[in-house]
């Protein structure tokens, strides 16, 4: 079994806890260099959720810049909500219910959005 101080950040809930690895983010590097952040499709629908106290996001500082980077880079479909007192672990937090109900309203939009949209296209 995990050691608890070692994964504390991940969520609030111990059970979670005790079931934690460390992740290795090797997407970084790409997500700040703007020659590949251009390469994104602009209308791509984006969803970012972060909790306030996760130290991989810098408690939202680095998710703030990254909403801002995708911005710069032309996307305009960017969504994002924000969990105060949430860590890492969003999905597994104590408020789980909360996050995955905001993350499946958010997919029922895009995939009714993007429904429409096709709708429109075949009825030419």
């Amino acid at each position: 079994m995990s050691n608890h101080r070692e994964f504390r950040f991940t969520s609030k809930d111990r059970l979670q806890i005790a079931c934690s690895h460390w992740p290795f983010l090797s997407a970084s590097a790409p997500l700040a260099d703007p020659a590949a952040l251009s390469g994104i499709r602009p209308d791509l629908p984006i969803y970012l959720f972060s909790g306030s106290e996760d130290p991989v996001g810098r408690q939202l500082q680095d998710v703030r810049t990254l909403v801002d980077r995708y911005r710069k880079a032309g996307v305009r479909n960017i969504s994002h909500d924000f969990y105060e007192g949430g860590r890492h672990e969003m999905l597994n937090e104590l408020n789980r219910g909360q996050v995955r109900t905001n993350l499946l309203v958010w997919l029922s939009a895009v995939v009714r959005d993007q429904s429409h949209h096709s709708e429109a296209v075949w009825a030419r």
